[in-house]
């Protein structure tokens, strides 16, 4: 009786790239303490926090992406590359609009980087059976992709019938 929902390592996979990418994120807001008040002189800007948020993110992602491949069978080479440069793409540029000042660098890194995520969505739910409309997922960043990795895979299901 097995209902094809996520194992316990998958559903651990994406909480930890999940976690690893909202620190990133988080890394890279207080990269530059000043955007949030002047009253934070004291506060040393440090270049490091750049590079490690990148890192995080990074290890975010690639977690992230083993949680989402451990947890479709139809998913083909082709189609699980097209979703790790869709993800990966969206995901660094959303980061470089955490990272960067001005807001119309800012508006301009997430307009690019929502069509990205969006695909990568649209793939995804296409190879576990769904359809494209699930792919409007994408809109929530990685939060709408973790719930595209928690839904049960429905390709299978129909093949068992």
């Amino acid at each position: 009786m097995d209902n094809h929902l996520p194992d316990r390592a998958t559903v651990l996979l994406a909480i930890v790239g999940l976690s690893l990418i909202a620190s990133g994120f988080l890394i890279a807001l207080l990269s530059y303490p000043t955007r949030f008040t002047s009253l934070v002189h004291d506060f040393p800007h440090d270049e490091n926090r750049a590079l490690y948020a990148i890192i995080a993110v990074g290890l975010g992602i690639s977690t992230f992406l083993k949680s989402a491949s451990r947890n479709t069978q139809a998913m083909t080479a082709q189609q699980n590359r097209e979703v790790s440069i869709a993800l990966s793409a969206g995901l660094f540029l959303q980061l470089s609009a955490v990272m960067q000042g001005p807001m119309p660098w800012i508006a301009m890194y997430l307009l690019l980087s929502t069509p990205l995520l969006v695909l990568a969505s649209v793939r995804y739910a296409v190879s576990k059976g769904y359809a494209k409309l699930f792919g409007a997922f994408g809109l929530f960043s990685v939060f709408g992709l973790t719930v595209l990795v928690m839904l049960p895979e429905r390709r299978s299901q129909r093949q068992e019938r």
